[in-house]
């Protein structure tokens, strides 16, 4: 006795002049991915006129963010487009994961935050730029999830003479986006003016004012 439905020919991809066999929804493997990336399995045939990847030496198809997409996704996975020798089995650290991260804020021009470092120049050292090994043996293991790696001068490189673990809040207020210091919070909580008159004073919001006076920020 025979159990089971009987095999069917599957055929071979519907995609325009390919000759594959079918894997799911009538395209092959190839061209089904294609079709979930793009929503059209022979999207890439219209790319062609769209330009090459922008790596030097590459000649495929820009996929994302002006690169191919085996370029695309060794830059979200290392933080660079580059191969890279040195084999440590540490990849899975969230260090590594945040040393990934500089490389990228340094180097990808394409990046959400390009403005604020590329464009300003900020750069990350010759040693840590072409070591993890050499990042993690100077900044060590991150004290806590809480933890974020901060640049003590502002304006400076990443390095180890100007890196260190820091708290969010710190972080922040070490950032060119915050609008107050120390000294000004202690200010204002001393201060016996309204909230609105504070505000326009320092030029920040009313509810940043009432948060700082309530202790629900800034916590100094």
């Amino acid at each position: 006795m025979i159990f089971g439905r009987p095999k069917t020919n599957i055929g071979n991809c519907t995609a325009l002049g390919c000759d594959r066999k079918q894997v799911c929804k009538s395209y092959c493997d190839k061209h089904y991915r294609i079709f979930k990336l793009r929503g059209n399995p022979i999207a890439l045939l219209y790319l062609k006129n769209e330009g090459s990847c922008s790596v030097e030496g590459c000649s495929n198809i820009s996929e994302r963010k002006t690169v191919c997409g085996k370029h695309y996704r060794r830059l979200q996975r290392n933080g660079t487009m580059e191969i890279t020798k040195e084999m440590h089995g540490l990849s899975k650290l969230p260090e590594y994961s945040i040393w990934c991260g500089i490389i990228s804020r340094c180097e990808n021009p394409n990046g959400e935050f390009a403005y604020c470092y590329i464009e300003k120049g900020i750069k990350i050292c010759k040693k840590w730029r072409t070591s993890f090994l050499a990042f993690y043996a100077d900044m060590g293991t991150r004290p806590s999830k809480k933890h974020q790696i901060d640049r003590i001068d502002n304006k400076g490189n990443y390095s180890p003479k100007n890196c260190r673990w820091v708290t969010a809040s710190v972080n922040v207020r070490n950032s060119t986006i915050a609008k107050l210091n120390e000294n000004q919070v202690r200010e204002i909580r001393n201060s016996e003016i309204s909230c609105i008159k504070t505000a326009k004073i320092y030029k920040v919001s009313r509810t940043t004012i009432s948060r700082i006076r309530k202790g629900l920020s800034w916590n100094i």
